[in-house]
C-alpha cells in the first residue's frame, strides 16, 4: 500500500520505485481510489507485467516477457505492434 509514515498522506507515480511511465502511475491511482473510495479493499496494481519504454528514435518499448517465454507459458500469445507519440517531448 502506498501509504507514507503521515497517515492519510500516500505516494503514488515515480517516487514509488516503480516503472516511472505515466499510465501505470494512472493505474495506480484507480487502485488506491478503489480501495478508499470503492470499498474494494483488496485491490492492487501489479507492477510484474509492466511494459517498459525508451523515448528514442525509434522509440522502443517491452514487457516483462520476451515471446519465445510468453509462448512457452501460456497456451494463446498474440503480439502486437504499434507506434505511439510521448506525452513530453521537452
Amino acid at each position: 500500500m502506498p501509504e507514507t509514515s503521515h497517515s492519510p498522506i500516500y505516494t503514488l507515480g515515480d517516487i514509488t520505485g516503480h516503472s516511472a511511465l505515466t499510465p501505470v502511475a494512472i493505474a495506480a491511482v484507480r487502485h488506491l481510489a478503489d480501495r478508499l473510495f470503492g470499498g474494494e479493499i483488496q485491490t492492487q496494481l501489479d507492477y510484474t507485467e509492466t511494459p517498459s519504454v525508451i523515448f528514442s528514435h525509434p522509440p522502443a518499448g517491452s514487457t516483462s516477457l520476451i515471446e519465445d517465454d510468453a509462448k512457452k507459458m501460456h497456451t494463446r500469445v498474440s503480439v502486437y505492434e504499434t507506434f505511439f507519440t510521448p506525452y513530453a517531448t521537452h
